[in-house]
């Protein structure tokens, strides 16, 4: 078995901030179009009042072992989802034919059709 890849992300350590986010964009900004984000940070608010606070996860692909998104792909013989060896779930926009398939079939909905050029996006592990 390959080396796969992990992301460790200490969610008691987020405030929030988005500078995740941003470094993000700022990494892929020829890629990601103005009001598109490949990761968000998600506000939960816990508690009732007077004792409410607030927790936030970045959601971003979970790039799954068994990925529903690669399955759902009907681009053949090659598919425009595809996984890594090293356990990455990537796009190749060459492929992709924006039916929105793996869109849909993503439990996390982290994936999205890019809005300038309409090829489905993602986190890729930056």
């Amino acid at each position: 078995m390959s080396k796969r890849y992990a992301m460790v992300i200490d969610l008691k350590r987020c405030v929030g901030c988005n500078a995740c986010t941003v470094a993000c964009k700022q990494e892929w900004k020829e890629k990601v179009p103005p009001g598109e984000f490949r990761s968000r940070i998600k506000e939960i608010e816990t508690g009732k009042y007077p004792n409410v606070s607030m927790v936030f996860r970045r959601t971003a692909c979970m790039h799954c072992a068994d990925a529903p998104c690669v399955k759902a792909c009907p681009v053949e013989p090659v598919k425009a989802s595809q996984k890594t060896p090293e356990g990455i779930t990537i796009v190749d926009e060459k492929l992709c034919i924006q039916c929105g398939a793996c869109v849909d079939a993503c439990p996390y909905k982290v994936r999205y059709l890019n809005a300038e050029n309409k090829v489905n996006d993602k986190a890729d592990s930056c």
